[in-house]
């Protein structure tokens, strides 16, 4: 909600810079310092314990995978610093 407050104030923004700009209007109305500065939440991060439990408990119904290709796959996406997608694109 508060990147689509942000999103309308720099259009609003916008809109009346050019309406100074071409003598609508006198001056700029919007002159919230930072008003327009999206600000997004941190995101949490998996700890290792909850990429173990997400690893034991994945798979597509009635297939009985082994421990390990069940384990393979979240653990390499979940790493600090990995890319997302690269261990589904690695050969």
């Amino acid at each position: 909600m508060k990147s689509t407050i942000a999103k309308a104030y720099r259009l609003l923004k916008s809109i009346t810079e050019t309406a100074v700009e071409d003598d609508l209007i006198k001056r700029k109305p919007c002159r919230i310092k930072d008003a327009g500065k999206e600000r997004a939440a941190e995101r949490r991060i998996a700890t290792v314990d909850q990429v173990d439990a997400l690893a034991d408990n994945i798979g597509p119904a009635g297939v009985s995978w082994s421990t390990s290709a069940r384990r393979a796959l979240p653990a390499p996406k979940s790493w600090p610093g990995s890319a997302a997608g690269t261990s589904t694109s690695m050969r």
